[in-house]
């Protein structure tokens, strides 16, 4: 399972979500968390990752091309790949996002 995560340094809502989020990485051993810093200064990213203390891999996007290829016209947005590689779900959020796993794992 893997769940990509958008979004940004600047983004407030974003920043609220990460210790919930956390919390669920640290439940869930076989979900795998990449994080996609998009339209965000590359060192505004690094300064949040380590605020953060964000584990988990970051990519950085300063255009938002992935964010746009993924459709996604606002952050924070999630993305859920089963491990066959198609996505599970989308169009949720980190409060939504145990129950969901939940659900989908089974």
């Amino acid at each position: 399972w893997v769940l990509l995560d958008f979004w940004a340094s600047w983004c407030g809502h974003c920043r609220q979500a990460m210790p919930e989020l956390q919390a669920t990485v640290k439940k869930f051993k076989k979900l795998k968390v990449y994080g996609i810093a998009v339209s965000d200064e590359i060192e505004d990213t690094k300064k949040a990752i380590s605020n953060l203390n964000i584990t988990w891999p970051v990519m950085t996007d300063p255009e938002g091309e992935s964010a746009r290829a993924y459709g996604i016209n606002a952050i924070p947005a999630m993305i859920l790949f089963s491990p066959d590689g198609k996505i599970a779900a989308r169009d949720f959020n980190v409060t939504n996002l145990e129950s969901l796993l939940e659900e989908k794992m089974q």
